[in-house]
């Protein structure tokens, strides 16, 4: 037992009598949140919990048995309330007892005790010892903390089972049915990055027993409470709930006490935390008492009294809702509510107390289970609960309260200066708003945003700048902790909390000064904006036709149907039945917003150009624990979702947030394509389930970046990045961690890829050898680690080893620990960058396939054969390329991809804590409205260069006449010369051969009839001199095309085109490209109404301009349509 003195002072006390629960409109029905983590140890600090000071005043008060408690509202959560907790938030645990009194064992009502009071481990049987050569190698002592005796255990370099207690000791248990409880209080030793602590139940030998566990990490948002089980030597963990846990500094006796109880009841086993019940399995394994016992993964710590009970006895309990540790508001807010359910160890209505540890800042009052806190004054307060029955059961929230909100009367020329603008009508309801200042501000520590409705005068949002969350989505919202004030250079951007402002309403805006400090604001000191200052605006009258299915997105457009992404989602998520299809097309720009999608199937959100379109935030697990917290884009239970030419990018430093997903696709029986896109991240940038093609993607991280519990995940023609990690290399990287849930399911597969290396977003680069191809999670992940590479090029970044198997790095074993031809870890025909073959002879632990092997793997439709039981599933059917066939019908781009100015560019000279401090250089709409985009890979061997052009007006204006209305078309004015735009050429020598058209959602160039004034002619691929393409409009030559010249390379230059045919008789049709000298690089069939991909690699050096040629062959009309063009060399 640990003594420790009071943390307050009560100078006045009250008695509170029995009354009816009260439910916080904010609870949640389950207190259970399953966690999923990908690798063992965070990598982020301890954030310490804020100690309480001398309190003026305490209540008493008792609970009523009806009242229903929470504990969190998880990212998927329909509330909408602000003081909704968030996915990372959970009841806070109290390690100071304030009980004067050391406690004892009693004489009677347990089966077993051990208080230490001895200063003896006499009843145990201690494994550990620091002689030991396998087991544990640490080492037991009984230490005197401040008077009372602990059992103290020092972690050396190996765990496992510690001690058992002795078989007479425990003759008082007659049944299988008891429960256990202990205090724990972990502590750093930095030794191992598993960091389990377990108490074990109905122990039977060594490889079979029960346990309530502990998993401390580094960062106690990583950190959950565990029932595991080992049955024939195999741990798993089938409950796993997140909480917050704190340890104590290495070699000393302080840090938190944490009450784990572990029941076994039956078949039911229950673990606790505290009192607090976080949920139960039922499991038949073991029937009998077996023993109690202590094992680690290796984690210093500290145990005082163990009790051992009837299992039909409960603890007591001490529950407040919202749950969260923290609190900040301004002084004359609205107060804040919890409430609180109280319990004795007998299961009655238990009395606690509640104290502020200041009441000049926050003032508590109650009425029967709600305690009311009131921000009064400026500064800190720590509120404490405190359990009456059980004293050293407490519960404590840390309160910040900043100056009372003035008004600011300031007034400034803010013409230009903000977005929406001032005075401006039509503003958009879903719009960040923006604020340039003469020079790059400082974002202050107190203060904040308001936006006012300029009718009454009446507060529709607050933006704080410390604890703010939001709940995004529609219908079942995510909730979670957000940044909604960045700064990048002279302009703060502010994010305002979803669903605020009303359609047709005029509001104004208004800022504390002290909310940006150090700048001018149009010449003068900034100081504040207020309502004198005249930031107004006035929303439009309504929101798009809930008819539509093709909305558009755009950042500073007047034509979009959102300015925000997550905005068209909502309205895709609210309008469109579940299956029927629909489209966001987003503009270029950068969007800096979390997602959310849910319940939605048949989705495109289509990016206007890969480096352009940027979706971009700085979520992570410190900010949002938990798998549905902390990735930038959630997609819950939906079917072929497509993500297009676009970037995704989770902007956190693996220093300051751990993992930090792009994409947490949680749809286990859904599909995923992504195409011609990137995702950006350092730890963990993919999380996948369900069927997933990634095909002409950039995927960049460098620890377990693509990871999860896929059916089948398939990797085509794509780059895999590994970047230098912002915190230094020393440490290298693992490229996968796969957790596929059965043995028969593919997992992961590479095929026809590259695994490359690139800077990293502070320009570290990997070390050559240091960075693994995967790890595993281990045995206590009861999942299979199936990956395959096929036909994929790895750079020196690579280990010789290739895979981290046991004991590489301290890493676990593999299941199964060395691959096979059917599961685990393999490989076909390993490259390296140049396309030689690599030797596999110094790979561990995987398995060489061979050639009769790699059926299942080879291709598209074989990886995804099984899907919806058998059916199978080819997302590209009329692409025949596959392992042996690489470039066969392909349907288009390059293995190179992003830019890697995309990943490195990182400014935090104007970042704080509430911003993301990290600015991307990708590539915007340039004056013009030009939609293309360059982006130089530093990735290969050869670094190449992708543009990539969609048509548009703005580019062509100088040869198209007007802007053609949705569905029309209008003629290129005819010119004798090809019109060189947008660097490509187009050659239309009289009115209207060709035209541009307006879909309404794109526009596309319209090639009205053959290029070719001889028709019929059918081009054969391969071959030369049927057309020459430099003789213009007469016979044996060309009438209209669209072209791409460029200077002669060496390298492989690749164009892919987008098209469909204008009308649906089209049957001999064909679309090809040609060079300058005549020669037929690639023919297709221009026929299909639909979109469909031609692309074509060129390798010959004397190239330098290729043309895209359409023909006829016969029929009688019929014309393609060019949607897109991508070209990289």
């Amino acid at each position: 037992m640990v003594v420790e003195p009071s943390s307050s002072s009560a100078s006045s006390q009250a008695v509170v009598a029995s009354s009816s629960s009260i439910l916080s409109s904010s609870s949640a029905a389950s207190s259970d949140i399953v966690v999923e983590t990908s690798s063992s140890a965070a990598s982020s600090e301890v954030i310490a919990e804020s100690s309480s000071s001398s309190t003026s005043s305490e209540i008493i008060v008792e609970t009523s048995s009806s009242a229903v408690s929470s504990e969190v509202v998880t990212s998927s959560s329909s509330v909408a309330s602000s003081d909704v907790a968030v996915s990372s938030s959970s009841i806070a645990s109290s390690a100071a007892p304030v009980d004067p009194n050391v406690w004892a064992c009693p004489t009677s009502g347990l089966y077993f005790c051990d208080d230490f009071s001895g200063n003896n481990y006499d009843k145990w049987n201690i494994r550990a010892d620091a002689t030991n050569t396998s087991g544990p190698n640490g080492t037991f002592d009984v230490a005197d903390d401040s008077g009372n005796y602990v059992l103290r255990y020092t972690a050396a370099s190996t765990g496992g089972i510690l001690a058992l207690v002795k078989p007479e000791q425990f003759t008082g248990v007659t049944s299988a049915d008891y429960y256990v409880e202990a205090k724990l209080r972990p502590r750093a030793n930095g030794t191992t990055g598993n960091k389990q602590l377990y108490i074990l139940t109905r122990y039977q030998d060594d490889n079979n027993w029960y346990a309530g566990a502990l998993n401390v990490q580094n960062a106690n948002t990583s950190t959950q409470v565990e029932i595991a089980k080992m049955k024939a030597g195999v741990l798993t963990r089938p409950k796993q709930v997140k909480k917050p846990i704190d340890q104590g500094t290495k070699d000393l006796l302080d840090g938190k006490w944490y009450t784990l109880r572990f029941e076994v009841l039956d078949s039911t086993l229950t673990v606790y935390l505290d009192g607090e019940n976080l949920g139960s399995i039922t499991d038949t394994d073991f029937t009998t008492a077996g023993l109690i016992g202590l094992w680690t993964a290796n984690k210093s710590f500290e145990i005082d009294d163990i009790k051992v009970g009837n299992a039909n006895d409960k603890p007591a309990s001490l529950l407040i809702s919202p749950a969260a540790t923290t609190y900040a508001a301004e002084v004359g807010d609205a107060a804040r509510v919890i409430n609180v359910t109280a319990k004795t160890d007998m299961g009655a209505d238990d009395e606690f107390t509640v104290t502020s540890s200041d009441n000049s800042v926050v003032s508590v009052s109650t009425s029967g289970t709600s305690v009311t806190l009131s921000p009064v004054g400026v500064g800190t307060a720590t509120i404490t609960f405190t359990s009456v029955s059980k004293p050293d059961l407490v519960r404590n929230i840390t309160a910040n309260i900043a100056p009372q909100f003035v008004m600011p009367t300031a007034t400034y020329n803010l013409n230009g200066l903000t977005v929406p603008a001032v005075g401006e009508v039509d503003a958009y309801e879903d719009a960040t708003l923006k604020l340039t200042f003469d020079s790059a501000p400082i974002l202050g520590t107190a203060g904040s945003i308001r936006i006012f409705k300029t009718s009454d005068d009446s507060v529709v949002d607050t933006i704080g700048l410390v604890d703010q969350k939001d709940d995004i989505g529609y219908g079942t919202l995510r909730s979670i902790k957000t940044r909604p004030i960045r700064i990048d250079g002279n302009t703060a951007s502010i994010s305002l909390h979803a669903n605020k402002l009303e359609y047709g309403t005029s509001y104004y805006v208004a800022v504390i000064g002290s909310v940006f400090t150090g700048a001018t604001l149009a010449g003068q000191p900034f100081e504040g904006i207020g309502k004198a200052s005249g930031w107004t605006f006035t929303t439009r009258a309504a929101g798009p036709d809930i008819s539509k299915t093709t909305l558009t997105v755009d950042d500073d457009g007047s034509t979009a149907d959102f300015r925000s992404v997550q905005g068209a989602l909502n309205f895709v998520m609210k309008n469109i039945a579940l299956d029927t299809p629909a489209t966001i097309n987003v503009r270029n720009g950068v969007y800096e917003e979390p997602l959310y999608l849910r319940n939605k199937n048949n989705l495109t959100i289509q990016g206007e150009s890969r480096e352009g379109t940027v979706i971009q935030y700085p979520n992570n697990e410190l900010l949002n624990s938990g798998s549905d917290g902390r990735a930038l884009m959630v997609v819950a239970t939906a079917d072929m979702l497509t993500l297009d030419t676009l970037t995704l990018k989770n902007t956190t430093l693996i220093g300051a947030g751990a993992q930090a997903e792009t994409i947490y696709f949680n749809s286990p029986t859904g599909r995923l394509i992504a195409k011609n896109a990137n995702f950006i991240s350092e730890q963990d940038t993919l999380l996948l389930k369900g069927w997933t093609w990634f095909y002409n993607t950039l995927v960049a991280g460098n620890v377990d970046f693509i990871w999860g519990y896929s059916k089948a995940s398939l990797f085509e023609k794509s780059e895999i990045r590994s970047i230098g990690r912002s915190t230094g290399n020393n440490n290298g990287g693992y490229v996968l961690q796969a957790r596929v849930e059965a043995a028969g399911d593919k997992g992961f597969v590479f095929l026809n890829s590259s695994l490359t290396k690139g800077a990293g977003p502070t320009n570290e680069l990997p070390i050559d050898g240091t960075h693994y191809l995967a790890r595993s999670a281990g045995p206590t992940s009861p999942t299979f680690d199936n990956i395959v590479f096929v036909n994929t090029k790895m750079d020196s970044h690579i280990a010789a080893g290739g895979w981290a198997g046991l004991g590489v790095n301290s890493q676990p074993v593999a299941n199964p620990a060395t691959g096979t031809a059917t599961t685990g870890w393999r490989e076909y025909n390993t490259m390296d960058m140049n396309g030689n073959t690599v030797s596999l002879a110094g790979r561990q632990f995987s398995y060489e396939l061979s050639l009769a092997d790699i059926n299942g793997y080879c291709s598209r439709a074989q990886v995804f054969a099984g899907y919806n039981n058998g059916a199978g599933w080819n997302p590209l059917p009329d692409d025949t390329s596959d392992c042996m066939n690489v470039d066969g019908g392909s349907d288009g781009g390059s293995n190179s991809s992003a830019s890697s100015s995309v990943i490195s560019s990182v400014d935090n000279s104007s970042s704080s804590d509430a911003s993301s401090g990290v600015s991307s250089s990708a590539s915007s709409v340039d004056d013009g409205g030009a939609s293309s985009s360059e982006a130089s890979s530093s990735s290969s061997s050869a670094a190449a260069v992708t543009t990539t052009w969609t048509p548009n007006y703005a580019d062509l204006q100088t040869a198209v006449a007007s802007d053609p209305a949705t569905g029309a078309n209008v003629n290129f004015t005819g010119n004798v010369a090809p019109y060189s735009l947008a660097g490509f050429n187009f050659y239309s020598p009289s009115d209207g051969r060709l035209r541009l058209h307006n879909s309404g959602t794109a526009y596309a160039i319209n090639y009205n009839g053959s290029s070719l004034p001889n028709e019929p002619l059918t081009l054969v691929e391969g071959t030369s001199g049927q057309v020459d393409p430099k003789l213009l409009n007469v016979s044996g030559g060309v009438s209209r095309y669209v072209s791409v010249a460029y200077v002669a390379t060496p390298n492989p230059v690749t164009l892919t085109v987008v098209y469909s045919n204008s009308s649906s008789s089209c049957v001999n049709g064909q679309i090809a490209v040609l060079d300058q000298t005549g020669k037929t690089h690639k023919v297709a069939s221009a026929c299909g109404t639909e979109q469909s991909v031609m692309s074509v690699t060129v390798t010959d050096p004397n190239v330098t301009e290729l043309f895209i040629l359409n023909t006829r062959s016969g029929d009688a009309g019929g014309g393609i349509r060019i949607w897109n063009i991508e070209i990289t060399k």
